[in-house]
């Protein structure tokens, strides 16, 4: 079972260089996290999945940067982010938002089976990212 953690920006400064190193093989200075707090996919006491969270507004949030580590199985990261969007949704955010770059396939893929719809594309440093749209079930 996943359990979903939150730490604050300054807990995930001291994780998140590191954590993008392992999850994209690329080093991500902590400073370009520009986020209100990380959300930690947790299970068994290790971290498997992460995404880092900024508040747009009081109903909604947008999911800046998400990884999976070598040692998460795959079909864990649906259900993990699954919770995660749950956990935004019970904490009162009505809508979650991010951007993945379209050659991320597997991300993508992810995003889908969570439940999140595309919305648009984004040109950004001469990358393509698909805009990706998660919206809270309001049915009685």
């Amino acid at each position: 079972m996943i359990r979903i953690e939150k730490i604050d920006k300054y807990e995930w400064a001291k994780m998140s260089e590191k954590a993008h190193l392992i999850c994209f093989k690329e080093l991500r200075a902590a400073h370009m996290d520009r986020i209100d707090f990380a959300l930690l996919g947790v299970k068994d006491g290790i971290v498997q999945h992460y995404c880092t969270v900024k508040e747009l507004d009081f109903e909604s949030c947008y999911w800046q940067y998400g990884g999976q580590f070598p040692s998460a199985k795959d079909h864990l990261s649906v259900s993990s982010y699954k919770d995660m969007a749950e956990w935004c949704f019970n904490e009162g955010y009505k809508r979650v938002t991010t951007y993945i770059q379209n050659t991320n396939s597997a991300m993508m893929r992810i995003a889908l089976k969570v439940g999140f719809i595309i919305v648009g594309v984004r040109y950004f440093h001469g990358e393509v990212y698909v805009e990706f749209l998660l919206e809270k079930n309001e049915q009685p």
